[in-house]
């Protein structure tokens, strides 16, 4: 691939950057070449702030390639990612595990119907409260979560009762 039209910007991580300044900075004996490094780090980091992750972006391809000609040691194998910019067509759909999500809507009623319609039992909640007496044992049916909805208007908010349910005899 010919780089003189390649116009996507190569972005090194914090991760690749500190994996490579590891795998150069290390000597076989044990012993680190920390001036040199440290003063390449100096030299492309802000002063302000002279550490190797606060190097611009911009800057360490440039950082790196010298880093590996002071130290004579290779890079780390991984190589670092390009940024190519992704694009959605308007007709692309969100799905979760298979499913459409639910939108929230307006009227917190047809919200509970498509909740309840989907296999979940939606609670009427103010913050994470449920707000009406016996809601872990009222049945989970449209009209039953249109009356509680009714009889406490202040619940703004939606909940899920969650668990296994057991019925008496």
């Amino acid at each position: 691939m010919d780089k003189t039209h390649d116009l996507t910007p190569e972005i090194i991580s914090d991760r690749y950057l500190n994996q490579a300044v590891g795998a150069c900075y290390a000597d076989d004996g044990g012993r680190l070449v920390t001036k040199p490094v440290g003063a390449l780090i100096a030299r492309y980091a802000p002063s302000d702030r002279p550490t190797m992750n606060e190097i611009p972006r911009e800057r360490r391809r440039a950082f790196l390639d010298e880093l590996s000609a002071i130290t004579k040691r290779a890079l780390p194998p991984y190589e670092p990612i390009r940024a190519d910019p992704i694009f959605l067509s308007p007709d692309a759909k969100l799905t979760v595990k298979g499913h459409e999500p639910i939108p929230a809507e307006p009227t917190l009623d047809n919200q509970d119907a498509r909740l309840i319609a989907n296999g979940y039992e939606p609670i009427a909640v103010n913050g994470k409260a449920a707000v009406a007496k016996g809601w872990n044992t009222r049945p989970s049916t449209i009209e039953a979560a249109a009356a509680e909805r009714a009889s406490h208007p202040g619940a703004k908010s939606t909940g899920l009762r969650t668990g296994c349910r057991m019925e008496r005899n």
